[in-house]
C-alpha cells in the first residue's frame, strides 16, 4: 500500500491542515475527560482561529505554487525554532 502523491502546494496545505484535525481532537478528548479544558478560552480561540483560517485561505488562492510552498515552509521553521527554544 502506497501514500496517494499530491500535486501541488495548495493541496499539500490543505491536506496536511485537514490531517490536523482528528490529532486536535483525540487530543482535546483527553484533555477534557482530566478537566483541563477551559471552554471559554476554546470558544474566543475558535472564533479566531475560524477568522484567520478564512482570510488566509482566501489570501492562498492568489499565490502561486512556489511562493506558497516558501511561505508554508518558513511558518514549519519558525515554528520548529520557536518549540526548540522553549
Amino acid at each position: 500500500m502506497s501514500i496517494p502523491s499530491v500535486s501541488n502546494q495548495h493541496e499539500i496545505v490543505a491536506t496536511s491542515l485537514l490531517v490536523v484535525l482528528p490529532i486536535g481532537l483525540s487530543g482535546t478528548l483527553v484533555h477534557w475527560r482530566a478537566g483541563r479544558v477551559n471552554l471559554r478560552s476554546c470558544g474566543v480561540l475558535s472564533v479566531a482561529a475560524l477568522a484567520a483560517c478564512g482570510l488566509t485561505s482566501r489570501f492562498a488562492g492568489q499565490v502561486d505554487d512556489a511562493s506558497l510552498k516558501k511561505l508554508f515552509t518558513a511558518v514549519l521553521a519558525g515554528s520548529a525554532l520557536n518549540m526548540l527554544r522553549r
